[in-house]
Order: structure tokens, then C-alpha cells, then sequence
């Protein structure tokens, strides 16, 4: 304010200043403020409006710096208080890993020790059979719970990645929940317990959904009531149609045990949080990875069901589990036809794999159900044994995946990419330990038919192979003869004439008859035939 009269002092002409200060001066009374405004009402009241504005543009202004200084205070509080908590969950979390990698590493030494020790026992214990046949039963339990730890993770691995696909098959719930049960009963009777059952009639309703992980889910729930049971406990399992339309069923599972039972704080805090366990003490008893409740949680919610517990402790658990399943009309038609035996008996098999010791139990499990094989070491030799085998040598190829020079996936599309008959249609199986979602899609990728997961069992590699020896599309009929003046052979079943004459036979193949086109079978013979036919 000061500077605008200084300014405005200044442009006034010198004589006009002089005049009115002579005047105020000359005035009989003294000049007050009260006076100049009355004097000059229109600049004062100038002057008040704009100072008014002034104050009250600097008032509001301050208003909205402090309203904007609180919420950002607040916001600031807010984030001090999501970085503790945050905070607070990773410390908790990192806890929870460390713990777990802490009884991992002992659950994982328990079962390599108990199989190290049984294999020490064999050797000083070879001729008492008796003892021998103990240890070989221990070692092969003791082999079970490493693999399941190492599934555990696996599975988890996948759920928090998102990785886990549901397939969706045609299943009936009597024939799963039976193999559960079937499953469950030795290691329950071998604890001491009683297996009870009880559940609606099933026999003839089959339903689309995931077979594995629905026998993962049951399964898990049954492992931890025969684990933490008392001796001489029972387990009782209940299967309930709560529901049916046209087009779905929902059913109910309920798993229930006289066990040790779980607090109502763990159920409600800790029971479906991974790496949680509720009796770190005794551990020597009760092994696995705390993973499994998070797991069945997981698998439950994306197949849309929901699971809940009630427990009292020292009484023992109740798990419910409610899913709906998408009804499979024609499966009932599909069930009743004639099922295919898995017979690979008289099969000629190409295998590649590059450790001996794998090569050694492939080729057991191999032999033992009849097939024949041809062994190579890695996807090069494989490759090369193929090329240089007439066509139709190899039933088919089971591939490992990680090898040296050239590994499975690089043999398999070069197989693929061969120019004769049968590198399009024989099929490759993977015979790998990469058991991810993306290692399955990349066996597809590089041409491969199915997938098959290590450690190896012998009736789904069996079966694996069965399943894509039945699907194979291959020529049916093989030339015989090509001669102008040969004459067409009676035991012959279709004969093409063009400039000469083609002979035929029908290959027979266990369980296909296939009648081919004649173009189909010239096409054929244009390729696998030794002479070179006319166009």
C-alpha cells in the first residue's frame, strides 16, 4: 500500500500537491482521518473494498493451506500407519519362511535319513528276507512323505503364482472319493484307526471338474485326521447332495476325526495361512510343510466352493467342504461302452534320457509291461535313431526334456520336421521332472503328444502311452510290390492302377481297423515305397 501512494504521489504535479497541502494547512480546524475520508468518500470507500478483498482473498487462501496441510498430515499418518502394518506382515511373513525352511530342512533329512538307514540295514541284513522286505517297506513310505513335501511346495508355488489350471473331465464322485478312501485306509489302519463312510448314491451321476484336485482336497484333509489322531481315533467322511438343477449339482464333503483337535485363535488367525503349523513341539511326529490347509483354501475357492472348520481341542475336527460341479450328460453313454485295456505288451519304444540311473528304472517299468526298447543318451542320438529306422519301427518316443548336445524339445520339432510318413504322427511323450503349467506347454509346443511326471509310476506311463497309441492317425495300408507286369496278390485288400500296379496289405494294429482312401494310400506309398511312383 505504501509503495502504490508513493507512486501515486509522485505522478500528481508538484503545484496540485502544494495547493491541497496549503489548504489542509490553512484550515481553521486540525485535518483528521475522519475529515480526508468525508473529504473523499469515493477513493476511501476504493481503497476499503479493496483492502477487504485483499484480506479476505489472503484469509481463504490460509483456510485452504491448512485444510490441505491436515489431509496431507492425515494421508501422511495413514501411510505411516499401512507401513507399519506393512512392516509388521513382512517381518511376520519373513518369520513364517524362515520357520518353514527350518522344518523343511528337518522334514526333508527325516525321510533321506530313514532311506539311507534302511539301505544300510539291507546291506549287513541280505540274507534274512524278513528284515529285508521291512526296509524295503520303509523305504518306499519314507519316499512318499519326501515327494509329498516336495508336491506341497510345488502346489503353492503355483497357487501364488496362478499357474494351477482346473481340466475339466468327466468323472463320477463315487469312483474318486472310493480311490481316496482306498488310499487313506492303509495308512489309517496302520496308525490304529476306524475308516467310516456314509453318502447319497452317486453310482450313476458323472460331472465335469477337476478329478485331481478335488482327490488333492479330500486327501489333504484326510492326512492331516489320520497325522493328528489319537491312538484308536476313527475318521468318518460324509458325501451329500445339497442340491441339483438341470444343469449342476452341489455336493457336500464333510471330513470329521477324534483327534487332538485345533484352538479356535489358530482356526480363526493361522489355520489357511501358508507355512502355519499349530504344534511346533512336536514336530518329530507330526512332519509336513504347513502348506496344506492354504492349498485345499486355494483349491476350494477356484472351484467355487467354500470350506469351514469346527474343532474343539483334545475332542477332535469337522471339515466341511461345499463345491458345485457342472453335470456330464453324456458321460452315462460314454461309461457304459467298452474301456480299452492299457496293454503297451509287443510295443517298440524309443527312449532318451541321459541319466543312467532314470534310463535304468524307465526301462524296468518298460520291460516289465511287456514293451520293447531302444535306449539313447540324449535328443541328438534320439534324432539319429529315428531318421535312420524304416518307417514304422518306433510305436513311439518317450523324450526326456533336459539333455546334453540337443535336449528333448529341439529333437522333438526336428523329428517333426522330417520328411517321412510317420515323423508326424508317432507319438512323443516328455519324461521330464519340469512339471509346471508352462514346461507341459512347451512339450506341446515342440510337437509333443503328452507329458509324463517324474518320479515315474508305472500304470500312468503305461497308460499315458496306451491312450496316444490308440489316438495315432497313420497310413493303415503299406505297398508290397510295384511291377507293371506283377500280378495283384490275393491276400492283397485294395490295389491302385496308374501306370503300374500297387499292391497293399493291411497293417494290423491291436484294437483299430481303419478303412483308407485310395488317395490317402497312393500318398503313402508315394512316400514310404522304395520305387518312385507316377504322378
Amino acid at each position: 500500500m505504501l509503495s502504490i501512494l508513493n507512486k501515486t504521489l509522485k505522478t500528481i504535479p508538484s503545484s496540485l500537491l502544494t495547493g491541497a497541502l496549503a489548504m489542509y494547512d490553512s484550515a481553521p480546524e486540525k485535518v483528521t482521518v475522519a475529515y480526508f475520508v468525508k473529504d473523499n468518500l469515493t477513493t476511501a470507500s476504493a481503497v476499503f473494498i479493496l483492502l477487504s478483498l485483499l484480506l479476505f482473498g489472503l484469509f481463504r487462501k490460509a483456510r485452504q493451506s491448512a485444510k490441505q496441510a491436515q489431509e496431507l498430515n492425515l494421508k501422511l499418518q495413514q501411510s505411516q500407519t499401512e507401513l507399519q502394518e506393512a512392516l509388521v506382515q513382512a517381518k511376520a511373513a519373513n518369520a513364517a519362511k524362515t520357520t518353514f525352511l527350518n522344518n523343511m530342512s528337518h522334514d526333508i533329512r527325516t525321510p533321506i535319513n530313514g532311506i539311507i538307514g534302511m539301505l544300510t540295514i539291507i546291506r549287513k541284513n541280505e540274507d534274512d528276507h524278513a528284515r529285508v522286505r521291512d526296509c524295503l517297506h520303509k523305504i518306499e513310505l519314507s519316499s512318499q512323505l519326501l515327494l509329498s513335501l516336495v508336491n506341497d511346495v510345488l502346489d503353492m508355488a503355483q497357487l501364488e503364482n496362478g499357474t494351477v489350471v482346473l481340466r475339466r473331465e468327466s468323472m463320477n464322485l463315487d469312483e474318486v472319493c472310493g480311490s481316496i478312501t482306498n488310499s487313506v485306509l492303509f495308512q489309517a489302519e496302520a496308525a490304529g484307526l476306524t475308516v467310516t463312510g456314509e453318502h447319497d448314491d452317486f453310482s450313476g451321476i458323472y460331472v465335469r471338474s477337476s478329478a485331481l484336485h478335488l482327490k488333492k482336497i479330500l486327501m489333504n484333509l484326510f492326512t492331516n485326521c489320520v497325522k493328528y489322531n489319537k491312538p484308536g481315533g476313527s475318521i468318518h467322511m460324509q458325501m451329500h447332495m445339497l442340491e441339483r438343477t438341470d444343469e449342476k449339482i452341489t455336493c457336500q464333503f464333510i471330513i470329521e476325526d477324534t483327534g487332538l483337535g485345533i484352538s479356535e485363535d489358530f482356526i480363526k488367525n493361522h489355520l489357511f495361512k501358508p507355512f502355519e503349523q499349530a504344534d511346533e513341539s512336536s514336530r518329530s511326529s507330526y512332519m509336513g510343510t504347513g502348506l496344506g490347509m492354504s492349498i485345499v483354501q486355494q483349491l476350494v475357492e477356484q472351484m467355487g466352493g467354500t470350506i469351514s472348520v469346527e474343532s474343539k481341542l483334545g475332542e477332535g475336527s469337522r471339515f466341511t467342504v461345499v463345491l458345485p460341479f457342472e453335470l456330464d450328460r453324456d458321460a452315462t453313454a460314454a461309461a457304459a461302452s467298452p474301456q480299452t485295456q492299457s496293454d503297451i505288451a509287443g510295443t517298440r519304444l524309443l527312449v532318451a534320457e541321459d541319466n543312467e540311473l532314470n534310463m535304468e528304472i524307465a526301462i524296468f517299468l518298460l520291460h516289465d509291461s511287456g514293451a520293447q526298447t531302444v535306449p539313447v543318451q540324449n535328443g541328438r542320438q534320439a534324432l539319429a535313431a529315428f531318421r535312420d529306422s524304416e518307417p514304422g519301427s518306433f510305436d513311439a518316443i518317450l523324450m526326456d526334456v533336459m539333455m546334453p548336445e540337443m535336449d528333448g524339445l529341439e529333437a522333438a520339432k526336428a523329428i517333426r520336421a522330417l520328411d517321412r510318413p510317420d515323423a508326424k504322427t508317432i507319438p512323443i511323450i516328455a519324461m521330464t521332472a519340469n512339471v509346471f503349467k508352462e514346461d507341459r506347454e512347451k512339450c506341446l509346443a515342440a510337437g509333443m503328444n503328452a507329458h509324463l511326471s517324474k518320479p515315474l509310476d508305472a500304470e500312468t506311463m503305461k497308460r499315458t502311452i496306451s491312450e496316444q497309441l490308440q489316438k495315432r492317425e497313420k497310413p493303415w495300408f503299406l505297398p508290397l510290390l510295384l511291377c507293371k507286369s506283377h500280378s495283384i496278390s490275393s491276400s492283397c485288400s485294395m490295389a491302385l492302377t496308374s501306370g503300374a500296379t500297387i499292391c497293399f496289405f493291411r497293417l494290423t494294429t491291436p484294437g483299430r481297423t481303419t478303412e483308407c482312401s485310395p488317395q490317402s494310400v497312393l500318398k503313402a506309398a508315394r512316400t514310404s515305397c522304395c520305387a518312385p511312383l507316377p504322378t
